[in-house]
């Protein structure tokens, strides 16, 4: 290529790391914004000291203050009583004080760098509160509940509220990750009771031993509250910045606590308008909540509503099953059209082969086939414009004085032999939403996340390569592909081309996750191995043999 097209290339290229690189070290430090379209009440405020629990002014339920959000200052006098469910991919752990969910572990996945179980309830805090909105009835996130059924496969579990109101929770393992939540409002009293349900999911950021220094840095580790509202994704990214209150009023599909792998969900099984609530503290805890419209009981009679429950990894294949849109919480941004079916492929080679590391390199060989007609294109552009070098470097020579007449006679040159400067670098662009879709679902698939390629060197695809291996082997093809690549730059051009680029991207892929790296560095060396090839079929330039026109004739 020429130098119009060098730069074009070059400037591809380094649009191609600087993406990346605003994804891996600028974009995590600033999380994007959840759209403010249809927010009712959307606002961040920094305060300091207390804030408002979960039930808060908008729940219109009189409360104090409380330090911490979803815990209650009210002394328990009563002794705890847990019940454990679970199956074979995990084991919860249901307490007695507010009939809440205490432990959800998940048996098959472990914190990164650690041996410890992933767990997706808050230690210090939890979760799956229910709380009825009413004026006169006072309910407590540590009502005292009694078991009334107890079994590996579910749980049902009572209160009985002073003044009448009983409340009876039912939790169901349905299958995999999926669990049922069935609720009775008993109406013993004599009187119209009526009441919104508020489910709440407490968490907090800071999850899983992940210390508040390292939130930024960690992008893929950390939680935050998330709800699907009028077809409409918005998140509590932005409770990194202190304390926030937002809520959107709509058809409500889930709630969700989340992060790049894991989530916990609630589903409303009827779909009615029902609100999306979401507060954070300083301290970065924060409260998810689910309201549905106003329910009214009669004297001596009962409401029953229901939920659906996914808490587990954010597999696609997972969430879909569940009908509500939840796999949409895959961030795959603008990209999902190319997304899904590469990561359908990639599951799809893993079932054959056992090992994703091999699925990558199989995934790799195939886009590499699909897109040999841009590269070879490519390259063939690139070889014509090689043979006329001669009479470039004669025109720079003759114009270097006068740029204006250097590119009108370049032009010309180029018409002559009908070959185009930009030949080489368009079918590169055509392939660009490839490489960024590849990017895209490899860095949010948690069926890479602790699966390993090769043990004891790369135990985990969604982490960095802990040896720098795999980034520095990439450098060093990099290196010898554009060795390799014919070229029309002038020496300064090309000597950037042949020592910036590769030390670029091995400073770029170091912190990659691996798995990424594996195909970038599989293609890299595909593409020297089509050119070389390709090389043996070229021909010497037009001053050594015959005329280019010739040649296409």
């Amino acid at each position: 290529m020429d130098s119009n097209g060098a730069r074009t290339f070059l400037a591809i290229a380094l649009s191609m790391a600087v993406i990346i690189f605003w994804q891996m070290y600028v974009a995590k430090t600033h999380p994007v914004k959840s759209p403010d379209v249809g927010i009712l009440d959307a606002s961040v405020e920094k305060v300091s000291g207390e804030r408002e629990d979960a039930h808060s002014k908008e729940t219109q339920n009189n409360t104090k203050p409380d330090e911490n959000i979803g815990l209650t200052e009210e002394k328990i006098s009563y002794e705890e009583e847990t019940v454990s469910i679970g199956n074979a991919l995990f084991d919860a752990t249901l307490t007695n004080r507010g009939g809440r969910l205490k432990n959800y572990i998940l048996k098959r996945y472990t914190l990164p760098h650690s041996s410890d179980s992933v767990n997706l309830v808050d230690v210090n805090n939890p979760t799956l509160s229910l709380l009825l909105n009413n004026r006169t009835y006072n309910f407590s996130d540590n009502d005292r509940y009694e078991f009334k059924e107890k079994s590996s496969e579910g749980v049902v579990m009572e209160y009985a509220h002073p003044d009448g109101i009983v409340i009876r929770k039912e939790f169901r393992i349905v299958k995999d990750y999926e669990l049922s939540l069935k609720i009775t409002v008993l109406n013993k009293t004599d009187n119209n009771f009526s009441f919104k349900p508020v489910i709440n999911l407490y968490d907090s950021a800071l999850k899983g031993g992940l210390a508040q220094k390292d939130l930024d840095s960690s992008i893929e580790y950390y939680y935050y509250p998330e709800c699907l509202v009028n077809e409409v994704i918005v998140d509590g990214k932005d409770l990194k910045k202190g304390m926030i209150s937002k809520s959107q009023e709509g058809k409500l599909n889930w709630i969700s606590s989340t992060s790049r792998y894991f989530i916990s969900a609630v589903m409303p099984v009827e779909q009615k308008v029902s609100l999306c609530r979401m507060n954070s503290d300083s301290k970065y805890n924060y409260t998810v909540s689910l309201v549905y419209p106003e329910i009214s009981s009669g004297a001596g009679s009962e409401a029953t509503f229901s939920y659906r429950l996914y808490m587990g990894p954010k597999g696609y294949s997972l969430l879909k099953k569940m009908d509500s849109e939840l796999e949409r919480s895959v961030d795959f941004g603008w990209l999902a059209v190319l997304c899904i079916p590469l990561l359908y492929l990639l599951n799809f080679f893993n079932s054959i082969v056992g090992n994703y590391g091999i699925a990558i390199i199989f995934l790799t060989i195939i886009i590499k086939l699909i897109s040999i007609p841009f590269t070879q294109k490519s390259m063939k552009s690139m070889q014509e414009l090689q043979k006329i070098k001669p009479k470039i470097d004669e025109l720079q020579k003759k114009y270097k004085d006068d740029k204006d007449k250097l590119n009108e006679e370049m032009m010309k040159l180029y018409r002559e032999y009908g070959v185009s400067p930009f030949g080489g670098c368009l079918p590169m662009l055509l392939q660009m939403p490839i490489w960024f879709a590849l990017y895209r679902m490899l860095s949010n698939s948690v069926e890479l996340y602790q699966a390993a390629f090769i043990p004891g060197w790369i135990n985990d695809l969604s982490s960095k390569d802990p040896y720098y291996i795999l980034p520095i082997l990439l450098g060093v093809g990099t290196f010898l592909q554009q060795k390799i690549t014919p070229s029309t730059m002038d020496s300064a051009q090309a000597k950037v081309m042949l020592y910036f680029m590769p030390i670029f991207l091995t400073f770029i892929m170091i912190s990659l996750p691996s798995g990424l790296t594996l195909y970038i560095f599989v293609s890299s060396v595909l593409s020297i191995l089509h050119q070389i090839y390709m090389n043996k079929t070229n021909v010497k330039p037009i001053n050594q043999t015959k005329d280019l026109r010739e040649e296409k004739k």
